[in-house]
C-alpha cells in the first residue's frame, strides 16, 4: 500500500519531523505498507538550514497591520495553491492508496495559516475518489476563529475521513466542540513515544556526571499571538539565565540546545553569550530529526517547554522537566503519570526548577511505554485494514 503523510514534516521545529519519521516507521513495520512519502502542506521538500526563507516570511507577515494579515495570507496561500501546491500535491497523491493527515498541532489557527492549508489540501484529495483518508495523531487548539472553524469543517467534509484520532483527551474534546465531526474521535499516544525504536537508539546510562540539557525556546515563537502575557514574553530569557547560573553553582554540567527553530537558536546564542562561563556545551543547531534525538540522548535530564523534546526524552528513558506554556504539554505529562515533573506556572523560579532536578535526577525513567506503542501499532494497522 502506498501511503502519503500530510503535515509539516520539514518544519524548522524538528518535533514535526520526529512525528513524521515515527509514523513512517510504524507503517513500515506492518506487512501492508510498501511506500510512505511526506507531503508538507507548507510546500517544503526538505529541511531548511541556516537563515531561512521562513524567517523572512515571519518578519514580513508581522510587518503587516494585524487587521490586514488574514486577507493578505489568504490571498498568498490561494495563489500558491493555484500556481504551485495543487500540481505538486496532485502528483504526490495520484498513486497513493491512503492519505494520513497528521500528526502534530495541525488544528491550530494563527492568522488562518493551518485552516487555509488544510482546506486547500482537502480540495486536492476530494478530486481523487479512490483515495482513502484518515486524520491521525493530531493536536487541536482550544480556540479557533469563526473563519478557522468554517475552513476546518469544510476540510473534514472534503476529506471524508475513514477515522479520526487525536493525541490527548483535551484535543478530543476540542475537536468535538469546535469541528463537530460525524465520526468517533479516538485518543491515541503521540507517535514520538516510539522514537527509541524508530531511531534505534541505545540509551546512555546515567554516569553521575549530572549532565543537564536546557532546551531554549523563544517565548515569541511559543506565543505568537501574545496570549500568555507580556511578562512571559519579556522574562522567560532571564529565567533561563538564572537557571543556568544556579545549576552551575550547584555543580551541574549544563548544555544548551533547541528543537531547531531559528527564533529559538537566536535566543540560545544570546543566552550563551551572557552565560559562557556557566555553560559546558552550546549545541549546534540540529539539522535533522535524528540530530535532535542524538543530542537529547547525551543528557541525564532535560528542562524544556517544547513538547517533543519531552516526549523524545521519555522514549529514551531520560528524566524531563516540562515547563508550562500550552495545554498539550500538561496533557502529555498527565498521560504518562508524570505530573509531578511538570512545572505548572508560566514564570517558574530557578530555585523551584533546581529543586525538582535535585529530587529526580537519579531516579531514572523506567518507562512502561510498551502499552503506548501497542496502541500506536493498533492505530496504524486499523488505517490499513479499512
Amino acid at each position: 500500500m502506498n501511503i502519503v503523510i500530510g503535515g509539516v514534516p520539514f518544519s524548522q521545529n524538528l518535533g514535526d519531523g520526529i512525528i513524521f519519521e515515527n509514523i513512517k516507521n510504524l507503517y513500515m513495520g506492518t506487512e501492508k505498507a510498501t511506500k510512505v512519502s511526506p507531503l508538507d502542506i507548507a510546500g517544503r521538500d526538505d529541511f531548511e538550514t541556516g537563515a531561512t526563507s521562513s524567517d523572512l516570511k515571519f518578519r514580513i507577515l508581522h510587518s503587516i497591520p494585524a487587521f490586514g494579515r488574514k486577507p493578505v495570507l489568504a490571498l498568498f496561500f490561494y495563489l500558491k495553491y493555484q500556481w504551485v501546491w495543487r500540481k505538486s500535491w496532485q502528483s504526490k497523491l495520484a498513486e497513493a492508496d491512503l492519505l494520513t493527515v497528521g500528526g502534530g498541532q495541525l488544528f491550530l489557527d494563527e492568522e488562518l495559516n493551518f485552516p487555509l492549508k488544510m482546506y486547500f489540501l482537502s480540495l486536492t484529495a476530494k478530486k481523487l475518489p479512490t483515495l482513502k483518508t484518515v486524520i491521525a495523531f493530531v493536536g487541536v487548539s482550544p480556540t479557533l476563529s469563526p473563519m478557522g472553524k468554517l475552513l476546518f469543517r469544510r476540510a473534514i467534509k472534503n476529506f471524508n475521513p475513514q477515522s479520526i484520532s487525536v493525541r490527548d483527551e483535551e484535543s478530543r474534546q476540542n475537536f468535538i466542540r469546535l469541528i463537530k465531526p460525524n465520526l468517533e474521535v479516538k485518543v491515541v499516544p503521540d507517535p514520538a513515544v516510539n522514537s527509541k525504536q524508530c531511531y534505534k537508539i541505545d540509551s546512555v546510562p546515567c554516569d553521575q556526571n549530572k549532565r543537564i540539557g536546557i532546551c531554549i525556546s523563544n517565548p515569541k515563537g511559543l506565543d505568537v499571538q501574545g496570549r500568555l502575557g507580556k511578562a512571559f514574553q519579556e522574562q522567560t530569557g532571564q529565567y533561563f539565565i538564572n537557571l543556568i547560573e544556579l545549576l552551575d553553582q550547584q555543580g551541574y554540567h549544563v548544555s544548551l540546545f533547541t528543537n531547531g527553530a531559528s527564533e529559538d537558536e537566536l535566543l540560545k546564542d544570546e543566552i550563551y553569550n551572557t552565560c559562557k562561563s556557566w555553560v559546558d556545551v552550546c549545541e549546534d543547531k540540529p539539522k535533522t530529526p535524528s540530530d535532535l534525538v542524538n543530542i537529547i540522548n547525551r543528557y541525564d535530564l532535560i528542562v524544556a517547554h517544547r513538547l517533543h523534546a519531552n516526549i523524545i526524552a521519555y522514549s529514551l528513558g531520560i528524566t524531563s522537566i516540562g515547563l508550562r506554556w500550552d495545554t498539550k504539554l500538561h496533557s502529555f505529562f498527565k498521560s504518562i503519570n508524570r505530573e509531578h515533573l511538570f512545572v505548572d506556572t508560566l514564570l517558574p523560579t530557578a530555585e523551584q526548577t533546581v529543586a525538582l532536578i535535585d529530587e529526580h535526577l537519579h531516579f531514572g525513567m523506567n518507562n512502561s511505554d510498551s502499552m503506548l506503542i501497542h496502541k500506536l501499532t493498533g492505530e496504524v494497522e486499523s488505517h490499513l485494514a479499512q
